[in-house]
């Protein structure tokens, strides 16, 4: 077996977690490390393999423990920052990727993660000013060039933009989860219209993914014409429902004291409206569904 310290026997099992083939790659840290059970790089490869696998609390371990003996691994600082853009820590994430910034000012990769981490707090235009100074220091870096397609996309519109996405998307499949986290951020901003659309393109990407079927039907039900009076309602939820039933009340009560008549006229299309909203959107929800 390979010493863990040959250089080329590490680069293997980067080579296959960058494949996500965690498997082979575990298998192979096991065997180093029964033999070299203190080796750093080794226990950081399995915490990357964790992170891999979606097994966030033990990369993070693996990450801590790392930096413990080794605070500046730029790795490990790396994977930290990465568990914290997942959970959503973008604040944590902020600093940690700036951080690895100061010290390496020309890895175009670290430009990409924090345009990326932009790109999910919705600030567009500092994410593209980011992906550009990544470009500068690489001109065909793709994460960076998918940032600047996204804030395309979002800004300009479809067009060439599209095809540009989802070529770029094929290279790079790791993109894929940034680009649902983008469109979760832009559904909790109300921006629902443009989430529908990038989630569309997560379709296409991964037509086989459930979960960005699912996205792209619940965006299609918010952003259906046929709901347009539910803006309110559908942005802003049971704040906006108890805002309108006392504002339909107060107006009602002043109603009254001038004509009844207009009064009963106001509270029956306001009583068709109420039961327009029990009844239409879920019975447009079964029907987006078939």
């Amino acid at each position: 077996m390979n010493a863990p310290d040959d250089l080329e026997f590490l680069q293997r099992i980067d080579t296959l977690l960058g494949m996500r083939r965690t498997s082979a790659a575990r298998q192979m840290i096991a065997e180093a490390l029964a033999a070299n059970p203190d080796h750093p790089e080794l226990w950081l490869q399995a915490a990357w393999a964790d992170y891999i696998d979606g097994e966030e609390a033990a990369a993070l371990r693996g990450a801590e423990s790392v930096l413990q003996q080794a605070p500046d691994n730029a790795s490990a600082r790396l994977l930290r920052f990465e568990i914290l853009f997942r959970r959503g820590e973008a604040a944590s994430a902020e600093r940690v990727i700036l951080d690895l910034l100061r010290d390496d000012p020309n890895n175009p990769w670290y430009f990409s993660r924090y345009a990326f981490l932009l790109l999910q707090n919705l600030d567009f235009g500092k994410a593209r000013a980011i992906a550009m100074a990544g470009l500068e220091l690489e001109p065909e870096h793709e994460s960076c060039m998918i940032v600047l397609t996204i804030c395309d996309f979002i800004e300009v519109g479809a067009g060439v933009t599209q095809a540009t996405l989802q070529s770029l998307l094929a290279k790079n499949p790791d993109s894929i989860a940034v680009l649902s986290l983008v469109v979760v951020a832009l559904e909790q901003a109300g921006r629902n219209r443009q989430a529908f659309r990038l989630a569309c393109e997560l379709v296409l990407a991964q037509p086989d993914d459930p979960d960005a079927v699912e996205m792209v039907q619940a965006l299609e039900l918010k952003t259906h014409w046929s709901l347009a009076p539910l803006w309110p309602v559908l942005r802003y939820g049971w704040i906006a429902s108890a805002v309108i039933w006392v504002v339909a009340t107060m107006i009602f009560f002043q109603l009254s004291k001038v004509s009844p008549e207009l009064s009963l006229g106001g509270a029956a299309i306001f009583g068709i409206y109420v039961a327009y909203s029990w009844i239409w959107p879920p019975l447009l929800a079964r029907r987006l569904r078939q």
